[in-house]
């Protein structure tokens, strides 16, 4: 009896347990619960790990933007690289050195000029015309044994000029160098008197015209509308005055001034 008791609590035990696993393996899960993956958006977008996980977005330039950024720069450059105007203005003095060419003494040397820079080459070449006066002289004193006898010359030198002055820099360039060279008319009056003792005798004027040269050497620094200057010129004509010989006009004149550029 012990035994049949045993194996009917067995074969209860094992009916009870055989449709709770058939149960369990009949019933698979729901196959959307095993195909429905999770959104590619969730699994590919990280969570934000803070300020430093959370890039931020940076606005790009648009295609052409650089590009057009500098040809307009490159052209407001070209545009405004020559402010100066094409009309030259200016005014020089300085000093008159004839000895190199004759026995006048240094004097004082004014000049006034007008250019025009032309439309090509930068505006690099200039047309001027300029006027000139200087008025060099020469004195000697000479004792005889009547007397001492002194006589004093005057060279009243008033020229004008014509001819292209270039400039080697770029208009851009705060410095310049110039150089310049042409035509040279000098309109001229030589005076001379004598004494002996205080007694004046022997005054004589002559005058005459003559055509000649320059060359001139300048160097610019641009202040304000203009450009400080300094010229170091060479002129030269003939002088066949009666009283001076055959002598010339050759002179080295240094002056410093100032170049307007208007327009």
């Amino acid at each position: 009896m012990r035994a049949l008791r045993s194996t009917l609590v067995v074969l209860a035990l094992a009916a009870v347990a055989a449709p709770a696993g058939a149960q369990d393996t009949a019933t698979p899960m729901p196959q959307g619960d095993t195909a429905t993956a999770m959104p590619q958006g969730d699994t590919a977008t990280p969570m934000p790990q803070g300020d430093t996980a959370t890039p931020v977005a940076q606005a790009q330039p648009e295609p052409g933007a650089s590009a057009s950024a500098e040809v307009a720069a490159d052209v407001g450059v070209e545009a405004g690289a020559d402010e100066a105007g094409p009309l030259v203005l200016g005014a020089e003095i300085g000093a008159l050195f004839p000895q190199p060419f004759t026995e006048l003494g240094t004097h004082v040397a004014l000049g006034l000029e007008v250019g025009f820079r032309l439309p090509f080459a930068g505006r690099r070449l200039e047309v001027m015309l300029d006027a000139g006066y200087a008025p060099p002289t020469n004195s000697v004193s000479m004792t005889r044994p009547d007397g001492t006898y002194e006589g004093e010359l005057d060279q009243l030198e008033l020229h004008f000029s014509l001819g292209p002055r270039f400039r080697f820099m770029d208009a851009r360039s705060p410095w310049n160098v110039s150089l310049a060279a042409g035509a040279r008319l000098f309109l001229l009056r030589t005076y001379s008197n004598g004494s002996k003792g205080g007694q004046p005798f022997a005054e004589y004027t002559e005058e005459s015209t003559q055509v000649g040269f320059f060359v001139a050497l300048g160097g610019e620094y641009r202040v304000g509308p203009g450009a400080l200057l300094l010229d170091i010129d060479l002129g030269w004509s003939s002088l066949p005055h009666r009283i001076t010989g055959d002598a010339s006009t050759g002179n080295i004149a240094t002056t410093i001034g100032y170049r307007f550029f208007l327009l």
